[in-house]
């Protein structure tokens, strides 16, 4: 059981003294697990795998594996996150709610940068997915879902989020046939 607490960032519901007491990084998400409290999403994966002993593909307890698993998040977060889409998506997205007219040639460069990341990260994933149905081999991982919901930040921008990669496109299919079928099963009869 879980109750979920929606927090509208768009009105500053982050900065409330409230939610300040539970993450002063004033960040979503966090949770209360059994008063414990935890924030940032890959961290609460993890908690959540260990905690509630979920199938050994979510989240790897043999050491190589993880260490593999760790290495794809930290490449989703350094190489497609911070130098990707934080520099091809925002600058587009944000700059068209705050001036639809104009796009200043600042954020033009930035763009092209994090166009140039985003080619070489698509790239290296795509070259990875030859082989493997998901990041971490055959079966569905939390780094999948990080991955994912990533990918369909580029269509923000009208961006396919495969960006036109044949074994990403393929991929992001598997995730969704996937969760189609199995994550009603995965959520309510796990042993």
């Amino acid at each position: 059981d879980f109750e979920e607490k929606l927090v509208q960032i768009t009105k500053g519901e982050q900065f409330s003294q409230v939610f300040l007491e539970l993450n002063p990084l004033h960040t979503v998400p966090v949770i209360d697990h059994k008063g414990f409290i935890l924030n940032q999403g890959h961290a609460i994966m993890q908690y959540l795998c260990d905690a509630y002993c979920l199938p050994d593909h979510w989240y790897p307890k043999h050491l190589e594996l993880r260490a593999v698993c760790h290495s794809w998040l930290d490449f989703r977060n350094c190489e497609l996150y911070k130098n990707g889409i934080t520099n091809y998506v925002y600058p587009q997205v944000l700059e068209y709610q705050i001036n639809k007219n104009a796009f200043q040639a600042s954020n033009k460069k930035k763009v092209l940068m994090g166009k140039t990341h985003l080619d070489f990260s698509m790239d290296l994933l795509d070259r990875h997915l030859i082989a493997n149905k998901f990041l971490l081999g055959d079966e569905i991982s939390i780094v999948d879902l990080s991955v994912v919901s990533l990918l369909y930040s580029l269509e923000l921008t009208g961006d396919s989020p495969d960006w036109g990669k044949h074994h990403v496109k393929r991929y992001l299919h598997e995730f969704q046939t996937w969760f189609d079928k199995n994550l009603f099963d995965e959520i309510f009869f796990c042993a």
